[in-house]
């Protein structure tokens, strides 16, 4: 470093660590040394990582939560059609499906709806049916 004429380097001083700057001045054989304590020289960067690192966070966040409102917009008319078919698979004939859309999924779920309503006249046709046979076998009686 003695060499040359100008330059820079770390080194610390009274347990603090410093940046140090220094240049020689020909007309008067000076050299001129500017030291900086790391902290002060990298604060502004480490501000900004920071800063950086938070609005990251808060944008991931964010990307996150709009995500999950999609994905749940598109599963929750899904999940409602599955709950409405086992209930009707297990007999509950009086769910009624109520999906109010206009795209693929409406359209299920108005045929969903639409086979739950012949299913259900279907077995009150053959309730019908029975209790009228059943009268029949008691007349024959």
């Amino acid at each position: 470093m003695l060499a040359s004429t100008e330059g820079a380097f770390n080194d610390i001083y009274l347990g603090q660590k410093k940046w140090y700057i220094y240049r020689q001045f020909e007309p008067w054989d000076w050299v001129i040394a500017y030291a900086v304590p790391l902290d002060v020289k990298y604060g502004d960067a480490r501000v900004f990582r920071n800063t950086l690192i938070v609005i990251m966070g808060a944008t991931g966040l964010f990307v996150l939560l709009m995500l999950s409102l999609i994905v749940t917009r598109f599963t929750h008319p899904i999940v409602k059609l599955t709950e409405a078919s086992r209930q009707i698979a297990g007999g509950e004939l009086d769910q009624k499906i109520d999906l109010s859309r206009n795209d693929e999924l409406g359209e299920l779920a108005h045929n969903f709806e639409n086979m739950r309503s012949a299913i259900r006249n279907q077995m009150s046709e053959l309730n019908r049916e029975i209790r009228d046979r059943k009268r029949a076998e008691e007349k024959l009686k």
